[in-house]
């Protein structure tokens, strides 16, 4: 299962990057290595300076927003600001960039919290939770690129009701490691995974459509 875990994010960022027909493949390297870096870094200095060790107790709603901030709403901002100030590029640009940025960074990322944790054999962990942040990469970026359209053509709720959906698109993956955690209805987060990873391949089979129509 640890294999999975190790080439899962990677494999999915080479074939996001091929694929792509909007940008060459060479367009992507600097955000793939911008989160690649940012990964290393972050890991690095959470291996050797940072002891901390968060500590489930049975408060739900702390855990599950212990988990929303580490794994994906300050990971993903501080990703996309770091990638803006650095990239004088347009903004169509920034924000196709943001599934190499994303996934280039889980790619070190997520092992990382999973290998160093208390179950790193467990299924949910190894196979669920990858599948979950790769989806989480495709999902914001379709998201970001509505927020951007909508607010351009200065639609209100458009803009409002997409924002919405970007918010519970980044907490989702780690409502659903809450659930799985501490075991509350197995169907819940099965059913909640599947829904949310199939959603991620609808929006990426949609947008290759559209890229090509």
């Amino acid at each position: 299962m640890n294999i999975f875990l190790l080439i899962s994010i990677p494999a999915i960022l080479i074939w996001t990057v091929l694929t792509n027909s909007e940008y060459k493949w060479t367009s992507f390297v600097p955000p793939a290595l911008t989160g690649l870096l940012i990964a290393i870094l972050t890991c690095f200095i959470k291996e050797f300076f940072i002891f901390y060790s968060h500590i489930a107790t049975t408060n739900f709603p702390a855990y599950f927003a212990y988990l929303a901030a580490r794994d994906s709403i300050l990971p993903l901002l501080a990703l996309y600001l770091a990638f803006t100030l650095l990239s004088k590029d347009e903004k169509d640009y920034k924000i196709e960039s943001i599934v190499p940025l994303a996934l280039s960074f889980y790619s070190i990322y997520i092992p990382y919290f999973v290998l160093t944790g208390k179950e790193p054999q467990a299924m949910f962990l190894s196979v669920i939770k990858p599948i979950l942040f790769i989806s989480l990469s495709f999902i914001a970026s379709v998201a970001l690129k509505n927020i951007n359209r909508f607010m351009t053509d200065r639609n209100t709720a458009l803009s409002i009701l997409s924002i919405f959906f970007f918010i519970l698109a980044l907490l989702l993956p780690s409502l659903i490691e809450a659930l799985w955690y501490y075991k509350l209805i197995a169907a819940s987060w099965i059913f909640s995974s599947i829904i949310y990873a199939g959603a991620a391949m609808a929006l990426i089979v949609i947008t290759r459509i559209q890229h090509k129509s």
